[in-house]
């Protein structure tokens, strides 16, 4: 059975999850990236290319750091030092 005791707690649970949600916000900037049509696909840059204002498909925002998780997983896993 709940009492007005159990329920005082509420509020200061509600307070600390919401300081400790505040503590995972990011506060980096979205890297604009650019989408333009080739002869086979579709093919994405970090920087507008002039001149081919024609062949663009769309831009999107990206998160600098899944830009660096995908440059790191594209390049292989580290060999350890011998």
């Amino acid at each position: 059975m709940l009492t007005k005791r159990h329920l005082r707690l509420w509020p200061l649970a509600l307070l600390l999850g919401s300081v400790g949600l505040a503590g995972c916000a990011r506060n980096q900037e979205l890297e604009q990236v650019y989408c333009y049509r080739t002869l086979a696909d579709v093919s994405c840059c970090g920087e507008q290319d002039i001149g081919h204002d024609a062949q663009l498909v769309g831009t999107y925002l990206r998160d600098p750091i899944s830009r660096e998780q995908a440059d790191a997983a594209a390049s292989g896993p580290e060999e350890p030092e011998a």
